[in-house]
């Protein structure tokens, strides 16, 4: 499961990581390089009905789309030699992140027992963040000796690799499920996960604008050259290691399942306000904060996921996974450009730090309107069963 991620998001990962490199090269400002991750954004939202309905037909088939077009759109990405085919690369790149979610999270409701999917959805939702942390320590070193392109590049032998395993041990379907043939959600199902695709867009453009912009931040307002800003990404990586393994795991001890997704923003939005105070002469306030707001944040997407699959009907899960995809691609896409409209418009990132940490508070607010949805759904279900 691991590597399927990895494939979906390691391209995104790695321009992040490599941004002032990109910026140099295609002489291009802050906001278009957000569109980039806007492109990444918009395709994976309108693969994402189209990947998870294979999902619930054929997960071997889906697996084979994500290394596929994972591959293709990194090589495209460091062939190209203009940002209009850049963009074009994030757009292939974005069908392989449109399948990732939810090929994971079938084989995770197919195959793990309830008691310990949480920590199997925190482990496969560390993918990511282990792509970010291994990218922000070697590809600044790699583009330095050798350039971007080649750096961005390397990372091709994940998928490659992943293709090459699923030949071998993933079995060819007995039955693939016809389109008109598969189980769709049910209206409750639909409302909830909408709902939280919903609260997921606005987490996921607040989480985009850190994510994306963090390491350009480093350099040009804390005084960090190339190579260590780029561990200030390794460094957000591996505190959503540790706090999507943390947080999942932990997940079923608390009296709601929405508790953390309501906790944990406001987490998220204090850290940031460490970020956004740090200094040339006080840069240990971004390594801090780095680490703190990845433990909080990039977690948040982990818990949800782990709501989806617990409430999901499992014949279902590829194309109620894709309902929240569709909300967490489109706050991607939104995200990024937004900041960058903001740095470019007011020369400096305090505005945009405020408007992230906004956003989090927002997403708390909205999730505790779910949790207050949920109980009145518990209410209705047991006053149906007792008449």
């Amino acid at each position: 499961m691991g590597a399927v991620l990895v494939s979906a998001v390691y391209m995104r990962s790695g321009l992040t990581v490599l941004s002032g490199f990109v910026i140099e090269e295609f002489g291009i400002s802050r906001s278009q390089f957000g569109w980039i991750f806007a492109v990444f954004a918009v395709s994976g939202t309108l693969m994402s009905p189209i990947m998870g309905s294979m999902v619930d037909g054929s997960t071997r088939r889906a697996l084979f789309s994500v290394f596929g077009f994972g591959a293709a759109g990194t090589i495209l990405a460091g062939l190209s030699p203009n940002i209009a085919s850049l963009l074009l690369a994030a757009a292939v790149g974005g069908v392989a992140l449109a399948g990732g979610n939810p090929i994971t999270n079938r084989v995770i409701a197919e195959r793990i027992p309830l008691s310990i999917r949480g920590r199997a959805t925190g482990l496969k939702q560390s993918g990511p963040q282990i792509t970010m942390l291994v990218v922000g320590l070697f590809l600044p070193a790699l583009a330095l000796a050798l350039n971007w392109r080649w750096a961005l590049v390397a990372g091709v032998v994940v998928p490659v690799l992943g293709t090459l395993i699923t030949m071998r041990m993933v079995q060819p379907d007995r039955v693939v499920i016809p389109r008109a043939h598969r189980r769709m959600p049910t209206s409750g199902e639909r409302h909830t996960v909408t709902w939280l695709a919903l609260t997921s867009f606005l987490m996921a453009m607040a989480l985009a604008s850190v994510q994306a912009f963090l390491p350009l931040y480093a350099q040009e307002e804390v005084a960090m050259s190339a190579s260590v800003a780029g561990l200030m990404a390794a460094l957000l990586g591996l505190g959503g290691l540790v706090g999507r393994i943390g947080w999942t795991h932990a997940e079923h001890r608390f009296s709601s399942r929405v508790t953390l997704l309501v906790t944990i923003p406001v987490g998220a939005a204090a850290a940031t306000g460490i970020i956004a105070l740090a200094t040339p002469d006080a840069q240990w306030m971004l390594w801090v904060g780095s680490f703190v707001v990845g433990f909080a944040m990039l977690a948040w997407h982990a818990v949800a996921w782990l709501f989806v699959i617990n409430t999901a009907h499992q014949q279902s899960i590829g194309r109620s996974s894709a309902i929240m995809q569709v909300g967490t691609f489109l706050g991607f896409g939104f995200g990024p450009p937004l900041t960058g409209y903001l740095v470019d418009r007011t020369g400096s990132y305090d505005l945009n730090w405020i408007v992230v940490m906004v956003f989090f508070l927002v997403v708390s607010v909205m999730a505790m309107r779910l949790r207050h949805y949920l109980a009145l759904q518990t209410i209705e279900t047991v006053t149906k069963e007792e008449r």
